[in-house]
């Protein structure tokens, strides 16, 4: 059985060891991308434009907190 080794940038990266080294960061944007999009919707057809507004502005500084609250940054 083959065991897990990690990933150094030093080593010559073909497609394999690229995609995944990429692959996480990439599915991690597209889901993202796609809750972003979903709670648009839903805000925009059941309430009005200015909570809209306010999702978006926020929603980025909410994204940092949770990051900040999942690794223990000060």
């Amino acid at each position: 059985m083959k065991t897990n080794q990690p990933i150094q940038l030093s080593d010559h990266f073909g497609y394999r060891k690229l995609l995944r080294f990429t692959l996480p960061t990439i599915a991690t944007m597209i889901f993202t991308s796609i809750y972003s999009v979903v709670d648009g919707v839903f805000v925009s057809n059941f309430v009005d434009k200015t909570p809209f507004a306010a999702v978006n502005l926020i929603m980025p500084f909410l994204m940092l907190r949770k990051y900040r609250e999942r690794y223990h940054y000060a």
